[in-house]
């Protein structure tokens, strides 16, 4: 006898109940081996999102928590950006990869697009991913650009700001949650310094939302990252971009007086530089690797060139001993 498969509605494990001495024996997890306290967290997720939304100034229907950028990229994303969307670069190589696994990207510069943004027409796109900051120089794209991309593009515009918080600018998270076009996203993995815990914001129109959380596996969030982000003071990351500004120009202003160009016009928490003539950015970085600092061989408007993050005040001086030394030779 064939039976008709009907989807089940999703229940939350639990049933809320979180308090402390509830015994959950609503999920098969083995209390015989090991200590029974895991939980699903599906309860707090919603209660995380609340939070954000309401540091963000946002309504919490316009708001999700996602376990991480680099998995919306990959598994939502694609979804919704039709055959033929447009990344506009430079991106991060997630994007890269994420897309052209199913889809024909086609890629554009933004320093093209803010010269000539009525180009985006002749592309054809049907979705458009624009990193803000930019990846590897952390410069701000016009505004004019990205309106451009709203105009021309027949399909949903993806603002990757996972470095926003760094920048000290609004962004695009309230106008994307009044928009189901618009698709606004932020890494917290960077900004809290927490790799393992792999958490996002995503804000746009109820629409769009509801669809992306169709896609989400249940519990794809850990319950240590949603009652981290429960607990920290999220406030005290409105104060990032002024610590960070003072630190970047000091970086800026020493690099360029060793004879190294600064790419673009960063305003986040890295950025990139062109290597002296007569050394390789492979070999740069090698020096530096010799002195005990990591840096990244990258290629920007095809050229090669290293790309770091700005160190902290108490690190400062060392880093900029050694890209002195590795500029010029020195051991």
């Amino acid at each position: 006898m064939l039976l008709t498969v009907r989807p089940q509605r999703h229940v939350e494990h639990g049933g809320g109940a979180r308090g402390d001495g509830v015994l959950d024996l609503s999920v098969n997890l083995n209390t015989v081996s090991f200590s029974h306290t895991g939980r699903y967290p599906d309860p707090d997720r919603v209660r995380a999102e609340k939070r954000v939304a309401e540091w963000l100034g946002l309504e919490p229907e316009s708001v999700a928590i996602v376990p991480g950028a680099t998995w919306f990229i990959h598994r939502v994303m694609p979804e919704f950006t039709g055959e033929r969307p447009l990344i506009i670069e430079p991106s991060f190589s997630e994007v890269q990869r994420a897309l052209a696994l199913r889809h024909r990207p086609v890629s554009l510069y933004d320093r093209t697009l803010e010269r000539y943004p009525r180009i985006v027409r002749s592309v054809g796109p049907t979705a458009a991913v624009l990193t803000v900051p930019a990846a590897h120089t952390g410069s701000i794209i016009g505004g004019g650009a990205v309106r451009s991309l709203e105009t021309e593009v027949n399909g949903p515009i993806f603002i990757d700001e996972s470095f926003m918080f760094f920048t000290g600018l609004e962004g695009y998270a309230k106008r994307a949650s009044s928009s189901s076009g618009t698709v606004a996203f932020r890494s917290l993995t960077k900004v809290l310094a927490r790799p393992e815990m792999r958490l996002a914001i995503v804000t746009s129109g109820e629409e769009f939302l509801e669809a992306a959380r169709m896609l989400a596996e249940p519990w794809s969030l850990s319950e240590e990252a949603v009652d981290f982000l429960l607990k920290v003071p999220l406030p005290d990351l409105d104060g990032l971009s002024l610590a960070y500004r003072e630190l970047r120009e000091r970086l800026v202003e020493g690099l360029e007086r060793m004879g190294m160009r600064v790419i673009g016009r960063p305003s986040a928490n890295y950025l990139s530089f062109s290597v002296p003539a007569g050394i390789t950015a492979e070999r740069f970085r090698e020096r530096m690797l010799s002195l005990g600092i990591a840096v990244r061989r990258v290629e920007i408007y095809g050229a090669e060139a290293i790309r770091m993050a700005v160190p902290d005040a108490g690190n400062l001086d060392r880093v900029m001993d050694a890209l002195r030394r590795s500029a010029g030779g020195g051991s």
